[in-house]
């Protein structure tokens, strides 16, 4: 095992995954323990992408929770390892995620977040060469899309929220 090789590399990762899996099952306590620990090992060997992806998934924990501050605090954290590293997916994903903590009750500042991480989708999708594969990049980041549709109709700004639909 990672653990018997001392493999801390190994070890971070395989707690990330657990902890991701753990998440999926619902069984949230367990979750937060391993994606903790993957934070740890991360930051003791200097694994700033495991970070950010081990920090993105933590957020989801609390978040799932309803532990908002705690979440808030993770996203943001991943966004700034993220953005500092140009992992471009846990950027635009914590930024999702900060927006959706705020817009509980900070629609505007919800609105801006939601934003930055469109505009970092679509940065990503302009540099996509193959039309193809442009055109399906998109699908699995329909819900932040969704989000801000939802956010724009509540605030009374429904052509805003047609052009995002689109």
């Amino acid at each position: 095992t990672d653990e018997d090789r001392e493999d801390v590399w190994g070890q971070a990762y395989s707690h990330k995954n657990l902890g991701m899996t753990y998440r999926r099952m619902r069984q949230f306590p367990l979750a937060q323990t391993h994606l903790a620990l993957a934070v740890k090992l991360s930051r003791q060997i200097g694994d700033k992408t495991n970070l950010a992806k081990s920090l993105y998934s933590l957020g989801n924990v609390y978040a799932d929770q309803g532990r908002f501050a705690d979440a808030q605090k993770a996203y943001q954290e991943a966004h700034d390892v993220a953005a500092a590293i140009f992992v471009r997916e846990i950027e635009w994903r914590s930024l999702w995620g900060l927006g959706r903590m705020a817009s509980v009750n900070q629609s505007g500042k919800a609105y801006g977040l939601y934003k930055q991480a469109i505009d970092v989708v679509e940065k990503m999708r302009a540099a996509i060469r193959v039309e193809e594969y442009r055109n399906g990049f998109v699908a699995n980041k329909l819900d932040l899309y969704y989000d801000m549709v939802q956010l724009l109709l509540d605030q009374g700004k429904a052509g805003e929220a047609f052009e995002y639909s689109e």
